[in-house]
């Protein structure tokens, strides 16, 4: 029904792939879904119909707390890459350390890629960390703390439905606004991206759901200033009436 009401579903392949990680219980250990396969969820989610071209994506990406890692006694299984190898044939993405564990892979034909991420909390610190119920290594990424701090299931449009974990559309969202001050003028097309995902996002959560963004926007604020600069930087560049709406309901 949601199909036929025009939500996005995802690519043949890329179905495949998540299905084999859902089934293997990487969702259900707490890894979370996270970029543009989580954005396209969120389409059913709100109700909203999203702009295909503003929800394309090769990437497949994972992202897990260490700590949940930790806590957590049971696994995936079988373990990502052999749930990944299920879907089709993965090979590693090189690190530029070549004594570090790989945290990346990709079809031989680039046409897909999944890629398994942690946050990063405290001094700057490069170095893959061991995921022990997923089975394999993650980069650590800035601010991606802000993104899990809260989750919740959500339905993947393909096949019968590919039940996943996604952050809530609230945190998605200024998340976005933080990514797009950090890309390197090189990536400045998925800057805009980020931008735009931000801003449909925000334009019927303020409407909606605007107690959620208060919250998230004052959760994110009281974390310091590298993330206050940070999301005002882009807000800035949200239309002006809804970057005003933002900072109104936000208090």
């Amino acid at each position: 029904m949601l199909r036929a009401a025009g939500y996005l579903t995802v690519p043949r392949r890329h179905g495949r792939l998540l299905e084999e990680l859902s089934t293997a219980g990487v969702f259900r250990l707490e890894a979370v879904l996270v970029g543009t396969h989580a954005f396209r969820c969120m389409s059913a989610l709100l109700g909203i119909r999203f702009d295909e071209a503003l929800a394309t994506t090769g990437d497949g990406d994972i992202a897990q707390d260490g700590s949940v890692s930790i806590a957590v006694a049971e696994k995936a299984s079988p373990p990502l890459l052999e749930a990944i190898a299920r879907a089709e044939r993965f090979v590693d993405i090189p690190t530029l350390d070549p004594r570090s564990p790989p945290t990346s892979w990709q079809t031989p034909d680039h046409e897909l890629r999944v890629d398994v991420l942690t946050p990063l909390v405290g001094p700057d610190d490069s170095s893959a960390e061991k995921l022990t119920t997923l089975g394999v290594h993650a980069t650590p990424v800035r601010f991606l703390d802000f993104l899990l701090a809260e989750t919740q299931p959500a339905v993947v449009l393909s096949g019968a439905g590919i039940l996943v974990r996604v952050p809530t559309p609230e945190r998605y969202a200024l998340h976005k606004l933080i990514v797009a001050s950090r890309r390197d003028r090189a990536f400045r097309d998925k800057a805009r991206k980020d931008l735009e995902q931000a801003r449909v996002l925000l334009e019927i959560l303020l409407e909606q759901q605007p107690d959620d963004i208060a919250d998230a926007w004052n959760d994110l604020v009281s974390r310091g200033g590298r993330w206050r600069k940070a999301a005002k930087e882009t807000g800035r560049r949200l239309p002006e009436r809804l970057w005003g709406r933002l900072l109104e309901v936000a208090g």
